[in-house]
């Protein structure tokens, strides 16, 4: 029962996140370290692009990210691990979920991700990492970009996979292209970008059934202002939910109230946006496979 709340109370607290990016890192960095300055540049570059940052909650890297989203006023996310050591919660974190299981923790990681951030770490580092090339190799989820940072750092590792896992026919010459490396925080974040279809501003007009009505007056004395390209339909209580976690910070919404009576083209218009509105609620109903 406690392995199920684990995940039930993931995906509650996770389900309207939206877009966002899970950064991974060592807890040992120091905060005088220019890899935890490296974390905490691209938390925030990421947080003004929109998108939510998603950490294992800890210190060192976990924490420059975290703060870094925090400073650009981005919703700023710890999935916290029971430990004997090293993992207490960090300062910064927005929207806390606690796991004793490493294997519900990781679920939530890849889960509510639009791309993982791989900067200098440890063991537990290198195991998300090669988690996560392992489920896109196989076709378990979907593509999305894994930026390693630090080119010095994770040189030896990528000679490797050349040198050692394709030179022996272990990988194929398209797994070496399923990493990206950089050294720049900007870098990073044009990266997601492209592969989320977020370079480029998504419209999309309010369907003609009535005002946004009590959502709107919701959002607006919660600090929101509405017309943008971000989208949020139907439901008041997730509404209530986003403008709780904001803590005040304002962000730019789109409201939809319904979509009763939806053409199917006008259904396959909202599929495609989920890519590229910074938070989309629908009906379940209306996003069934």
């Amino acid at each position: 029962l406690r392995i199920l709340a684990e995940f039930v109370e993931g995906f509650d607290a996770l389900a309207t996140l939206g877009p966002a990016i899970t950064v991974f890192g060592s807890a040992r960095i120091d905060e005088d370290s220019p890899i935890y300055e490296t974390a905490r540049e691209i938390g925030r570059r990421l947080a003004v692009e929109g998108f939510a940052v998603i950490t294992g909650g800890g210190p060192g890297v976990m924490e420059a990210a975290n703060r870094g989203c925090q400073e650009g006023g981005g919703m700023s996310v710890g999935c916290n691990i029971e430990l004997p050591h090293e993992q207490a919660i960090n300062p910064y974190v927005d929207l806390r979920v606690e796991f004793r299981y490493f294997f519900a923790r990781k679920t939530m990681f890849v889960k509510y991700a639009d791309g993982f951030v791989i900067l200098p770490g440890g063991f537990g580092t290198m195991d998300e990492l090669f988690e996560a090339l392992t489920l896109i190799q196989t076709g378990k989820i979907r593509h999305f970009p894994i930026v390693l940072v630090g080119s010095e750092y994770f040189s030896g590792l990528l000679d490797w996979f050349r040198g050692r896992l394709l030179a022996d026919g272990m990988i194929g010459p398209g797994d070496i292209d399923l990493v990206a490396v950089t050294d720049d925080p900007a870098e990073v974040v044009e990266i997601v970008k492209r592969a989320s279809g977020r370079g480029h501003t998504a419209k999309m007009e309010m369907v003609p059934n009535g005002p946004p009505g009590a959502a709107a007056e919701l959002l607006a004395k919660s600090g929101f202002a509405v017309d943008s390209d971000v989208v949020v339909i139907n439901s008041l209580q997730p509404v209530a939910m986003l403008a709780a976690k904001a803590a005040g910070k304002p962000r730019v919404l789109r409201l939809i109230d319904s979509y009763a009576g939806a053409s199917p083209e006008a259904l396959a218009e909202v599929k495609r946006l989920t890519i590229s509105a910074d938070i989309l609620l629908v009906p379940s109903q209306y996003l069934a496979t």
